[in-house]
């Protein structure tokens, strides 16, 4: 790690110490019972009751979710680790080919997670009007905790300390790709990202953990790793909050739509700011 800057540490570390805390508590066993406490008298309660209702977690469901955290835990730290002309080529204004590629490379690593979770969870809601609101307080409560930590000199701070760039490497791309390029990359950040990373960090990661160390935790602890995971450490507090409000909204609703949603909403923005805005 001495070739590191120090913000790319820090980012590593938090990438790491996540995903290893993830990978024990899916780990641990069930317990085997569960008590609460209503108006004085204390009722037993089944392993997964009254938390997120599906046939959650099997063997199944915990193998597919250990192998995705260990398969997202190299993916992203082998970055840390590229040699210089390897980084180099990797910030490189992508090609056509090579931009439907990447879009089209999650969706099919993911693809029998994205089958088991479909095939597995049906008992959920599909949307509804009253749900669907809730989209929108969620999307204001991100950008409201973000401006109340950018008004605080919070991000400024993080910068001069660590020297962290403030643009994620994603949207760096986004910015270089000509017209042509931009249309599967915008796919990608509104269509696939919202599908696939809802499935994988809601879906099974955050349902797990809620099942272990409670919602609030576990929304804690899966939204640091989905906000390390992305690899910019401004973007990291960002996207941290970005999941734990996911994670609410999931555990309020009972549905991965709403949550899917939400993010298409939040990467469009970016998308649309991003074309609307072009770098100096």
């Amino acid at each position: 790690m001495d070739n590191l800057q120090f913000y790319e540490q820090i980012n590593l570390a938090l990438l790491l110490s996540s995903a290893g805390l993830v990978f024990f508590f899916c780990l641990l066993p069930l317990p085997s019972k569960r008590y609460v406490e209503s108006a004085g008298v204390i009722y037993e309660l089944p392993p997964l009751e009254p938390v997120l209702q599906a046939k959650y977690p099997v063997l199944a469901d915990k193998l597919f979710t250990l192998f995705y955290i260990c398969v997202n835990t190299l993916l992203f730290s082998a970055s840390f680790f590229m040699s210089d002309e390897a980084a180099e080529n990797s910030v490189r204004e992508p090609g056509l080919l090579e931009a439907w590629i990447d879009m089209l490379f999650p969706l099919f690593l993911y693809m029998p997670l994205l089958v088991r979770y479909t095939s597995t969870f049906n008992s959920e809601k599909w949307v509804s009007l009253r749900s669907f609101l809730l989209v929108i307080p969620a999307l204001m409560c991100i950008y409201v905790l973000n401006i109340i930590i950018d008004v605080s000199g919070f991000y400024e701070w993080l910068i001069h300390v660590t020297g962290s760039p403030e643009m994620q490497q994603s949207v760096k791309t986004l910015k270089q790709a000509s017209p042509v390029e931009m249309m599967p990359l915008a796919v990608s950040a509104i269509v696939i990202a919202p599908i696939v990373e809802e499935i994988f960090f809601r879906g099974f990661i955050f349902r797990l953990l809620s099942c272990r160390i409670g919602i609030v935790s576990a929304a804690l602890l899966s939204g640091i790793l989905f906000g390390a995971v992305h690899l910019s450490l401004i973007q990291t507090v960002v996207l941290s909050i970005f999941g734990f409000v996911q994670c609410m909204l999931y555990a309020q609703t009972r549905s991965i739509i709403y949550p899917m949603i939400l993010h298409a909403i939040f990467n469009a923005i970016v998308v649309i700011q991003i074309f609307f805005i072009p770098s100096a």
